[in-house]
């Protein structure tokens, strides 16, 4: 007796859990159909990144202008660090440049005019 009340209810057990299983496999088709008729719209493509205004100073003489790739009328990073690792090349060939943008001011540390080789530590910084 203790066996076959054993078989109902392993009987019953594999029942429930096999009934549940096949339900977790149906297809729900009211929502399937629900959605079907809905035409879903594609996502839209990611834009490129643009920094702020502040970190894209604006060109304004020709020797900006020449490192302005897009012609945007503002210099981004990668034409930035383009523009100052010339100015770097140029200090370490003859041993200064002649300030000619805005944007090198804040190089020249003892405000002469011309950025020499003594100042070029936080150029070459910022033109990696």
């Amino acid at each position: 007796m203790k066996r076959t009340g054993y078989v109902v209810l392993v009987t019953i057990l594999l029942s429930a859990f096999g009934a549940g299983t096949v339900q977790a496999q149906m297809i729900n088709y009211e929502r399937r159909n629900k959605n079907l008729g809905k035409a879903t719209a594609p996502a839209p493509a990611a834009k490129p990144y643009t920094p702020p205004a502040a970190m894209s100073p604006m060109v304004n003489n020709s020797t900006e202008r020449r490192y302005d790739a897009n012609r945007d009328g503002r210099l981004q990073t990668s034409e930035m660090k383009r523009f100052l690792a010339d100015v770097l090349l140029q200090v370490q060939r003859s041993g200064r440049y002649v300030i000619d943008s805005d944007l090198l001011k804040k190089y020249d540390a003892n405000g002469d005019g011309i950025i020499g080789r003594y100042e070029l530590n936080s150029l070459r910084e910022d033109s990696r």
